[in-house]
């Protein structure tokens, strides 16, 4: 388990970092060969396309990789019932991006590029469905590599066609083709390594499945529309140009977020097995994670807290300069992002998901109350500002009710801690302030090493912990050992 975790998290944070490491390597030349406007205008459609592609997938994936990594023979029923259910939402999606989009009233060139971006909403929706079945029977890696081929092929011919002077459209055509290209080849390896499918309409279970996968889905969408609305809203009230220094920096912060996601995803379907069968080790589990997320993410957030400038200069260049502040609190926002995907996948796991939901819905109707009262006046950084307090709310809420319900945290011990790791971020952060005219590479290698040392100083690391080490370490060598995966 030990073993097939760790590859799987591996493959699948490299797959996920590709994804935004050659997306900014896109942005980092359309930003230098387009206007500001035009970037402005592909953030936007963009933002658009990913609020409806949560539609059209309607919690497919998550809720196929719970319930297949549990009854695994009655993969053919999943997979043809994800079928039934992802073609229509889909063609639905499309038609309301459509209708969005027209009713919006953009530029006629921007409607029809929108109008074709839509048409990978099918590619989506089919991707959903096929992942899920593979995450099912933990065949993440193979997931990963198709990430990794189509990532590498549509970014490289966009970039090609960047620098060769195409615009908006010429980079959503290839986008729109190479979409495709994800559930083609998953299907082929579902034929090959898991089962030969025949679709089965068996009404009953597709109504059991839409049951299951209607809370997860709107959990998603809600999700979804907390991350995106607020670039949809600033582009009503400020303009393209707000929007393209928004997507700088947003785009680093997605950078760090999708590598956390990484981790769960390859994490999910071994904390469903846990939650069922060794709650105990489900519980320790999920305590560590959570003081091993905090001390990773607040290095983080100080050391871009003082380099933020010559980050987004490093990145972007001159001309979003300005974008700075807004990425000082995005990176702030990670810290409380991380908490709260474990905590969700903690409800997820003991199937009270229906609580996250209202959760969800509390948190966005927070953050819309929150960007209309903060964009007029601080544009793009009041739209940072709104993720942070939004993603707080959501931590306070989340933690109050998975404390009192699911996992036992031990408080008093967390509060030591949280006591400690501040002594040790402070001291990074001196480290940081005394070096800074140094490199930066260099600073953050040696303040990351002094932050080490902290740690261990102040004993945030237990007996505890490095016995919980040792005892993963010992499994995964024992699996290496007897050629297990």
């Amino acid at each position: 388990m030990i073993n097939r975790l760790i590859k799987n998290t591996f493959a699948i944070i490299v797959a996920r970092g590709i994804q935004p490491l050659f997306s900014m390597i896109l942005v980092f030349f359309i930003v230098r060969i387009w206007s500001p406007e035009d970037f402005g205008k592909y953030t936007t459609l963009f933002y658009l396309l990913v609020i409806f592609q949560v539609f059209c997938g309607f919690g497919l994936r998550n809720t196929l990789t719970r319930d297949v990594s549990k009854n695994r023979n009655l993969v053919n029923q999943y997979m043809s019932s994800g079928i039934v259910i992802a073609i229509p939402f889909s063609i639905l999606s499309m038609l309301l991006m459509i209708g969005v989009v027209h009713t919006l009233q953009y530029e006629s060139h921007v409607i029809l590029t929108a109008d074709i971006l839509s048409i990978s909403l099918i590619a989506s929706a089919l991707g959903e469905c096929f992942e899920g079945i593979l995450a099912g029977f933990e065949k993440i890696q193979s997931i990963a590599v198709i990430w990794i081929i189509e990532t590498v092929l549509r970014s490289g011919l966009s970039i090609f066609l960047v620098y060769s002077g195409f615009g908006l459209l010429a980079l959503v055509i290839v986008f729109v083709v190479f979409r495709f290209f994800n559930p083609i080849a998953y299907f082929f390896i579902i034929r090959k390594s898991i089962i030969k499918p025949k679709i089965e309409i068996d009404i009953g279970f597709n109504k059991e499945l839409l049951k299951t996968t209607y809370i997860i889905g709107f959990i998603a969408i809600i999700a979804t529309l907390f991350w995106r609305i607020d670039a949809v809203i600033l582009q009503r009230m400020k303009g393209d140009v707000d929007v393209a220094l928004y997507g700088t920096v947003n785009r680093l912060f997605l950078f760090s977020q999708m590598l956390i996601i990484s981790f769960f995803t390859a994490f999910f379907p071994i904390m469903a097995r846990l939650f069922s069968e060794q709650k105990d080790t489900f519980q320790r589990v999920c305590n560590k994670s959570i003081q091993y997320l905090c001390i990773i993410n607040l290095a983080v957030a100080l050391f871009v807290m003082v380099y933020s400038e010559p980050i987004v200069l490093l990145f972007f260049g001159s001309d979003f300069l300005d974008a700075a502040p807004a990425l000082v609190i995005f990176m702030w926002a990670i810290f409380f992002f991380a908490i709260n995907e474990l905590l969700g996948y903690v409800l997820l796991a003991s199937n009270h998901q229906k609580l996250d939901l209202r959760i969800q819905l509390i948190v966005l109707l927070s953050k819309v109350t929150l960007n209309f009262i903060f964009l007029n006046k601080y544009s793009y950084v009041g739209a940072a500002i709104a993720t942070l307090i939004s993603l707080l709310i959501m931590l306070v809420l989340k933690y109050g009710y998975v404390a009192k319900h699911v996992i036992q945290f031990q408080l008093q011990r967390l509060i030591k801690k949280v006591v400690r790791l501040s002594i040790a971020g402070t001291i990074m952060l001196s480290v940081i302030y005394l070096l800074k005219p140094w490199n930066l590479f260099i600073v953050f290698i040696f303040s990351v090493f002094i932050y080490s040392i902290s740690l261990f100083a102040l004993k945030i690391f237990s007996d505890d912990d490095i016995s919980f080490f040792k005892e993963w370490f010992n499994i995964y060598i024992k699996q290496n050992r007897s050629g297990t995966h």
